[in-house]
């Protein structure tokens, strides 16, 4: 006897229309097999962060799922837009998935091109994407301005259209910023666990690299712009800093070190620290859809409060009432959700002191991620070029794929661009 679906069995008034209904169910069934295979509805709906090209463990790996194709090339001008067998995509065993690991010559190209021939030999599909982004270029200098740099026994102090800049001849960093690197684990390693134990009174989790030691600093002065380079070692890591300060204004931090521990980073980048009265950030940033709910911390573009002061600060549990305000307006110690949420793929972002006018602007290329949270007396603003959804219970059969563990000696690296200027 076949199964009767609930819906007919708890409304005896659809029985009539039971074979109709049977039959979409069954398509739908069918439907969802043929999409799915063996996997589930939530997998399909996340297939673009399977899909397309992404950073893994063995390096960039593009994706297509394409059941009846025969072959998949990828060409460029890596290989002069031939069909190498080189560049031949591999079918994933027992499924309509093909992928390849991206040689190192293929890795630098600003476009790649995909060809897929199908069962009857000839092609049925080309595009081109970009796998590139646009870098952003610092403006040329204005004739008349100029960059000058003194020393004096405790810095060396660098003097450009946004301001004066302290390098620390103690140990090599920003005075006013403090610049640290970040390598934060998953949230379920080390003393990431959260919401176990006898309370849920947590302090939040955001461990930095620790016991910094500068071993060298060396100044270059050119005409548009001072670079500073700082050599030295974390407990975690050891490398160099790079400061370029340029005479337009803007500043590039960047970073290349390697790893002493491994570790398998939930975020990697520079955590630079503000006063506390930075308390206003403001955002633009690509993303997956084109529109957003209003509120949403994942808007493209928005501005966020650090803290409302007619609003109670939660535990790191979540408000112990009922809400009267948008969950993105509940806040920690840390600040309100909208504050202090990652934002990915940004252009821009700015965090501003009301109180003096000034501001930092971090530029972007889209590549790159912003975290901004409260830390005692102090507001940190973390610039990430790796980022991942995290680790927990739920979703994390998910993006898993997305995880990398760093090894002893892996290095890393990246750049970041900001300006410092007055509101007016």
């Amino acid at each position: 006897m076949d199964k009767v679906l609930n819906i007919i069995k708890n409304d005896p008034w659809l029985e009539p229309y039971a074979d109709a209904i049977n039959g979409r169910h069954q398509h739908v069934v069918e439907k969802e097999k043929e999409l799915v295979g063996k996997k589930t509805l939530s997998d399909f709906a996340t297939g673009h962060m399977y899909f397309g090209l992404h950073r893994t463990d063995k390096g960039w790996t593009f994706r297509e799922w394409a059941p009846n194709a025969t072959e998949i090339y990828l060409v460029g001008d890596f290989n002069d837009w031939q069909e190498k067998p080189a560049f031949r995509m591999k079918r994933v065993r027992k499924t309509g998935n093909w992928e390849i690991n991206l040689p190192e010559k293929a890795r630098k190209e600003s476009f790649l091109s995909v060809v897929v021939t199908g069962a009857q030999g000839f092609v049925v599909d080309e595009y081109k994407f970009k796998i590139q982004p646009d870098r952003l270029r610092p403006l040329s200098p204005k004739a008349g301005q100029a960059i000058r740099c003194e020393e004096t026994a405790e810095a060396i102090v660098v003097t450009s259209l946004s301001g004066t800049y302290k390098v620390s001849k103690r140990d090599g960093l920003l005075e006013d910023y403090r610049q640290v690197l970040m390598l934060l684990p998953l949230n379920s390693t080390g003393r990431g666990i959260q919401m176990v134990g006898d309370g849920q009174d947590f302090e939040p989790y955001n461990p930095v690299c620790t016991n910094w030691v500068a071993t060298s600093i060396e100044k270059r002065e050119e005409e548009d712009q001072i670079e500073i380079v700082v050599r030295g070692q974390y407990q975690e890591a050891e490398g160099e800093w790079r400061y370029r300060i340029l005479s337009t204004g803007e500043v590039s931090i960047a970073y290349d070190f390697k790893v002493l521990k491994e570790v398998s980073p939930r975020q990697i980048g520079v955590v630079l620290s503000l006063p506390a009265t930075y308390t206003q950030l403001e955002w633009k940033r690509k993303g997956y859809w084109s529109v957003y709910p209003e509120n949403h911390i994942g808007a493209l573009e928005g501005k966020a409060e650090l803290f409302n002061e007619s609003l109670a600060i939660s535990g790191m549990a979540g408000p112990d009432k009922q809400p009267s305000v948008d969950w993105c307006l509940d806040q920690t110690v840390s600040g309100s959700n909208m504050f202090r949420s990652t934002k990915e793929h940004i252009y821009e972002a700015t965090l501003a002191d009301r109180k003096s006018g000034i501001s930092v602007k971090v530029l972007s290329d889209g590549t790159q991620s912003v975290r901004c949270w409260k830390d005692k007396q102090k507001v940190r603003m973390l610039v990430a070029d790796y980022n991942n959804a995290g680790k927990e219970g739920f979703l994390s059969p998910h993006i898993e794929y997305a995880y990398r563990t760093l090894k002893y000696g892996e290095r890393v690296n990246g750049e970041f661009l900001f300006i410092r200027s007055v509101l007016k």
